[in-house]
């Protein structure tokens, strides 16, 4: 049997059968939403700008929701730039892909606001703005030490191209049109 992977990391086939009544479990009384923040880096210490190891320019970048509540920089050289075509990313989007920046989690900051977590299955948190619905963050517990991070709510947008797909078996057929 396949495995579907998500994010490059591996779920079980149990997971890969789970009905989407499962795979929507709000953050519960064991998560709350500061729990939830915490986790993904909101107060991890912000990096130094200037050269990674590997000698990449990181350049320092902003962003956040539609409504201005919710803002965020980050300051580290992504580890890989993506677009999901998976049927979660489609549904918590409502568009046809969703455009990943992965980094890792020390090099996100969030600097406004605080936004509503929740978990979109047994080892997912996303984070969207609970003003305006701006889809924000994913963290997967399996990597705590990277975040994901919407390419459409960064300021600059055109910063990140991807340079490969996701789920590309979910891809809607219309898809290749645009």
């Amino acid at each position: 049997m396949r495995v579907r992977t998500n994010w490059g990391r591996a779920t079980s086939p149990e997971s890969a059968r789970r009905s989407p009544e499962e795979h929507s479990v709000r953050v519960s009384e064991n998560m709350n939403a500061n729990n939830a923040l915490l986790a993904i880096g909101a107060d991890a210490p912000q990096p130094e700008c200037g050269r990674s190891g590997k000698g990449k320019k990181i350049v320092k970048v902003y962003g956040g929701c539609k409504c201005g509540a919710i803002r965020y920089s980050l300051a580290s050289t992504p580890t890989e730039v993506v677009v999901c075509h998976c049927s979660d990313c489609r549904h918590v989007s409502g568009a046809h892909a969703l455009a990943w920046v992965i980094l890792p989690s020390a090099g996100f900051h969030l600097s406004e606001g605080s936004p509503t977590a929740y978990r979109s299955s047994s080892h997912v948190t996303r984070t969207f703005c609970g003003t305006c619905g701006t889809t924000l963050m994913y963290q997967h517990d399996d990597a705590r030490h990277s975040i994901d991070v919407t390419i459409g709510s960064l300021d600059e947008p055109e910063a990140f191209q991807p340079t490969q797909g996701l789920a590309e078996e979910d891809k809607l057929s219309w898809a290749s049109l645009m």
